[in-house]
């Protein structure tokens, strides 16, 4: 099923697109203000320790999602905790844009497919940071393999989730 997955650099001509999706009311209420997210994927674009993905699922876009290094973050000021982690994790973030990509396991899909990626390119542990009121990212998170680790932020409204390519190995 992951064959149907698959990942393209975001480039500049993906930005109406990406405002779009982040614009509607489910990817906005997590992402934040459309203009700031993409000013954010913007300045990244080029950056070795940031790189952003449109997912296309059969050839259709159908989401974002972007892997970045957290020691390259550590000095986020809106994100302190990040200066705790070890400097060689590998976040993500991402979101399904279009209201029929959702409720049809979807999400699950692509990160699995996503993390695969990445630890074929060499990735150990990843992190993923939550809002802890977004149940539906969080369940999706778990069944992807990610487990709960901590909360994190001024009201501990971030949970931080991990995938350890080592120890769920061990654990399996």
């Amino acid at each position: 099923m992951a064959d149907r997955i698959s990942f393209k650099p975001v480039h500049r001509d993906d930005f109406p697109r990406l405002r779009d999706w982040l614009s509607l009311p489910h990817v906005r209420r997590w992402w934040g203000d459309p203009e700031r997210e993409i000013s954010l994927i913007e300045g990244d674009l080029g950056n070795p320790d940031c790189n952003g993905y449109l997912v296309y699922e059969d050839d259709q876009p159908v989401g974002y999602v972007q892997a970045w290094r957290v020691g390259a973050y550590a000095d986020a000021p809106e994100e302190p905790w990040l200066a705790t982690l070890d400097p060689d994790l590998v976040g993500i973030d991402i979101f399904l844009g279009p209201v029929s990509a959702l409720g049809r396991g979807l999400g699950p899909e692509v990160l699995s497919a996503f993390v695969a990626k990445l630890v074929d390119a060499g990735a150990d542990r990843l992190i993923i940071d939550p809002d802890l009121a977004n149940g539906q990212a969080v369940r999706a998170y778990e069944k992807a393999g990610f487990r709960r680790f901590a909360l994190v932020g001024e009201a501990e409204d971030t949970l931080l989730m991990e995938l350890n390519k080592e120890t769920d190995r061990q654990n399996d």
